[in-house]
């Protein structure tokens, strides 16, 4: 079934010399207009078209986005509240205070101390 897809392919110009899905199959499809399938193939059209379009091509690409720029955690609600900074300032006091303090720690802990979020470290 392979070989009758592949040849199917060549015979009506879908893809180009690299094995690549040319810009006239997608043209066709969007057009209405793709060359039948051959009758060994008819009864699985459907199947072979899906096969067709989820092989790689430029068109299918997604645009690439920048997620390197930085993104600000929101504080919810639940921030504001006395039980999550009861238990905050707890975790900060046995992580921070008690243990020997990495740098890492030590800047985390002075950066919330000065933006309030927590007492003791």
């Amino acid at each position: 079934m392979a070989k009758a897809i592949t040849r199917y392919l060549i015979k009506n110009d879908y893809t180009d010399d690299d094995d690549k899905i040319t810009a006239g199959y997608h043209d066709a499809k969007a057009a209405g207009t793709i060359a039948p399938l051959p009758p060994e193939l008819a009864a699985y059209s459907a199947q072979i078209l899906q096969l067709i379009d989820s092989v790689f091509s430029d068109s299918q690409l997604p645009l690439p986005e920048d997620d390197r720029k930085s993104q600000r955690n929101k504080l919810n609600a639940n921030f504001q509240k006395k039980e999550f900074q009861s238990l905050w300032n707890r975790f900060i006091r046995d992580h921070c205070r008690n243990r020997k303090m990495t740098t890492i720690r030590k800047y985390c802990c002075m950066t919330l101390s000065l933006k309030g979020y927590s007492r003791g470290c």
